[in-house]
């Protein structure tokens, strides 16, 4: 090989390098330039996000969709306690149960010895073993001293087939008596009986009519 041969293969040597390192600074400027339009681009891109998640819905007419608004609690309802389908147990003086139930119960944390029953029912068992139930549209439990106040119609009835009805009752459940100030009528397997009020007690097994009280005894009938 010549000198010239020589000098030829070096000159191609060198510029396969140049060409080389040309090529990768070229590279290496356009990794730079993305990096840096990167850098750019997701930041304005993040923004732009956040903008659309916040004015779309102010852009958005339609009357249905779903919106977050702002709801003010007012003190009474922080202060009051709801509970639907509730149950209250307890035995009276003698160990006798008795269960106390009702659509919903309402009670204020400021006098929470009170508590306001929507559709009450006051299950009863007397010291014979007999049941006895008192339903009405309201009712008022003072669950510390273990009475309620029946009102808006109340229904009593006694599992003897005894059925009563008048507008208000009180019931105190630990002692097992009941009292109703106003007119109540009845009827059974005894006959029909209409007074101007009545008092229940020993748990049911005494019924008491008080006032102008009238009563209709059915005859009873022989069996053959």
């Amino acid at each position: 090989m010549t000198d010239t041969d020589i000098a030829g293969s070096r000159r191609r040597g060198l510029d396969a390098v140049q060409r080389a390192e040309r090529q990768g600074v070229r590279m290496s400027l356009r990794y730079s330039r993305l990096v840096f339009g990167m850098k750019v681009l997701l930041p304005a891109l993040a923004l732009t996000l956040t903008v659309l998640v916040v004015v779309w819905p102010e852009l958005n007419d339609d009357p249905n969709r779903f919106r977050l608004t702002e709801s003010t609690v007012s003190r009474s309802d922080a202060d009051r306690l709801e509970m639907r389908k509730a149950r209250y147990l307890g035995t009276d003086e003698d160990g006798q149960p008795y269960v106390v139930t009702a659509e919903s119960a309402r009670q204020d944390t400021a006098d929470g010895d009170l508590i306001y029953l929507d559709a009450p029912t006051a299950d009863l068992t007397t010291v014979e073993g007999d049941w006895v139930a008192l339903t009405a549209s309201n009712g008022i439990y003072a669950k510390d001293v273990e009475t309620i106040d029946l009102s808006g119609g109340v229904s009593l009835f006694h599992d003897r087939g005894y059925e009563f009805f008048s507008e208000t009752a009180f019931v105190d459940l630990a002692a097992g008596v009941t009292e109703g100030p106003n007119p109540v009528t009845g009827q059974g397997g005894f006959g029909e009986v209409t007074a101007e009020s009545f008092r229940i007690s020993e748990r049911g097994d005494r019924i008491h009519f008080r006032g102008k009280t009238r009563l209709i005894l059915y005859p009873e009938t022989e069996t053959p």
